[in-house]
This record gives C-alpha cells, sequence and structure tokens, in this order.
C-alpha cells in the first residue's frame, strides 16, 4: 500500500513539475512496442522497443530501438502484423537487461505515443520491479489518441493510420507497426497536434494535458481500445 501512495505522489509531483512548462522548452520520447500478440494479461510480451526524441518542437537524431527476447513464442498473427520471427529475437536481450539504456532515454522527458497505456502495461509486465517499470508508472504522459480527440472530436477514427491520411502526416518512408517506424509517424503526428493546439493559444503542457483529458471523454474511443493501436 505504501508503494501505491508513494507512485501517486510522484506521479503528481511530475505533473506539477511539468504542466507549467511549455512546448518549445520541454523534451518528448515518442514510444512504440511490437509484442507477441494483443492480451498483456495472458502472458504476451515485448518483442521490439522503440522510442524517437523530440527537443525544440523538432524531431531529433536521437532514437531507441531494440529487438528484445519475449521468452515465449510469437503468436503467428503477431508475426503476420510486425513481421518479427522466433529467429530474428532468440538472441537479443531481455527488456529487463535493457533497463539503464532505456531508463537514460527517458530521463527529464515526457512520453508519448499512441496507445501509450497499451506499451505502458506492457513495459511493466515485461520488465517487473525494473526502473523502467518504476518510470513509466511515474512519469508525465501524452496518448496522441486522446490529443486528436481533444482537437478533432469529430474524427469517425483515431486509428494512426486514418489520422495520418486524414491530416496528411508523411509515412511512406517508414514501415508500419515496426516500433521505429510507428514510434517516427507518432512523432510527426504528435508536432502536427502541438501546432494546431499553440493555434488554440495552447502552448503549456498543462494545456495540452487538459485537452487530452477532454479527448477522453469521447466514450466510444474505449470500446475496442487493442485495435487502435
Amino acid at each position: 500500500m505504501k508503494n501505491i501512495f508513494n507512485n501517486i505522489k510522484a506521479y503528481f509531483a511530475n505533473i506539477n513539475r511539468y504542466k507549467t512548462a511549455t512546448t518549445k522548452e520541454s523534451v518528448f520520447v515518442v514510444l512504440d512496442t511490437e509484442t507477441t500478440g494483443l492480451n498483456v494479461n495472458d502472458g504476451h510480451r515485448i518483442v521490439s522497443i522503440a522510442a524517437t526524441k523530440i527537443k525544440n518542437l523538432k524531431i531529433t537524431n536521437e532514437i531507441l530501438d531494440e529487438l528484445v527476447n519475449p521468452e515465449r513464442q510469437i503468436s503467428e498473427p503477431s508475426i503476420k502484423i510486425h513481421h518479427i520471427t522466433q529467429e530474428k529475437v532468440k538472441n537479443k536481450p531481455l527488456l529487463k537487461e535493457l533497463d539503464d539504456q532505456i531508463y537514460n532515454f527517458l530521463e527529464n522527458t515526457i512520453l508519448v505515443g499512441h496507445n501509450l497505456n497499451f506499451d505502458i502495461k506492457f513495459i511493466i509486465k515485461s520488465a517487473p520491479y525494473t526502473t523502467i517499470a518504476h518510470r513509466v508508472k511515474n512519469i508525465v504522459t501524452i496518448d496522441t489518441i486522446y490529443l486528436a480527440a481533444g482537437i478533432y472530436p469529430h474524427f469517425n477514427s483515431y486509428e494512426l493510420s486514418f489520422l495520418c491520411k486524414t491530416l496528411k502526416i508523411q509515412t511512406e518512408d517508414q514501415t508500419r507497426h515496426s516500433a521505429i517506424g510507428d514510434s517516427v509517424i507518432t512523432a510527426r503526428l504528435f508536432l502536427h497536434l502541438l501546432l494546431e493546439a499553440s493555434k488554440k493559444d495552447i502552448n503549456t503542457i498543462g494545456g495540452i494535458l487538459n485537452l487530452c483529458q477532454q479527448g477522453k471523454q469521447i466514450q466510444y474511443l474505449m470500446k475496442d481500445f487493442n485495435k487502435i493501436h
């Protein structure tokens, strides 16, 4: 129980620290994972993790891109989506062995992702009791699904490909359903959404988080969130 209260306290301390910061002065890490299957409670685990860093509202050359040994079989439906086979990951590190590398990449940043809670749950289950598991529980997060819904509340879909096509976000140079490809595409979408928010004079992290809360109220988004990932 003490750990739960400490996590809640750390989370709100982070929120208070960042909410008055401007988007321009903030550093963002845009994260994506690929997994052995969609249901973390069925024992599925991460096979690939990637992240792209944004500084001064620009995508940098700082990236994280690692294949991960999930210590279990990868489901055939998942292989058909991300094309990561057992052979490709059998000699790769476990996620917990990448703990320092990932933690350092996330340090002093705001975490961004498309259906980000999906990735966070898999990190916690794939690498329990690590510093990265603790970090993602307490880090300030922005979900581009909620942010897009807050800015464009009448869209018919908030699936990544639909948003990019509708908003004319470049995707052709990236591989969809690869962790690094989706990370870069989501970073481009995020920058577009920040630009649209700035047109409404929303330029602080607190303002962006408020937009996300507005987007979160769209109830039909919650019907089958896995399919949006």
